[in-house]
């Protein structure tokens, strides 16, 4: 008998969580939905630095728009005449005549003389050989009553130049002197129509 009431006992207690299990299950069909479960994801690299990205773009466009409105203020360059380039850089040469060679001042004098004419007349007398630009000269009228001067300044520039004769101070500036002429008259006779 003592077997029969522990059996029994075993069987109540066995339906009882049966039906616990099976009365828990329902209540949890029942409930509805459940709140969302948050996974914490980590950001990728790109979100990392994106703020930074965003900074440093802003500054870029910024600096370019600043560069360009800086280039576009900034004042249209003077267009310096040949004769004022030719006159700027003959005073330069001759504040260095001291620390010259004759054989380089005479080249770089006769180099800028050259360079004026080929700009100011449109004559190719740095292609030519001296006696090759004079012969061609006496044909210009633009040299019309400068051809005695530009002579003697190209003859003068080429006896230093290839026979290696050298220079004072004084013959130096004497030099600068007649290249200076040169361009101040020529500069002026070209502005008034070729007229001296």
């Amino acid at each position: 008998m003592i077997q029969r009431n522990i059996a029994g006992i075993i069987s109540a207690l066995s339906m009882s969580i049966v039906s616990a299990h099976a009365q828990s299950a329902a209540e949890n069909d029942i409930r509805g939905p459940q709140d969302l479960i948050n996974i914490p994801v980590t950001p990728s690299l790109l979100e990392k630095w994106q703020p930074l990205l965003y900074t440093g773009g802003g500054l870029l466009l910024i600096a370019l728009a600043l560069w360009f409105y800086l280039r576009m203020k900034r004042q249209p360059e003077v267009a310096i005449s040949p004769a004022d380039r030719a006159l700027s850089e003959l005073n330069q040469i001759l504040r260095q005549a001291e620390a010259t060679t004759a054989e380089d001042y005479a080249a770089r004098t006769s180099e800028i003389i050259r360079s004026y004419i080929r700009a100011q007349f449109s004559i190719s007398a740095p292609n030519q050989t001296t006696e090759e630009f004079l012969s061609g000269a006496k044909n210009h009228a633009q040299f019309a009553g400068h051809h005695a001067l530009l002579e003697d300044f190209l003859q003068t520039s080429d006896v230093v130049k290839f026979a290696a004769s050298g220079l004072s101070l004084d013959a130096k500036k004497q030099l600068h002197a007649c290249g200076d002429r040169f361009v101040r008259e020529t500069k002026q006779s070209n502005s008034t129509g070729g007229k001296s």
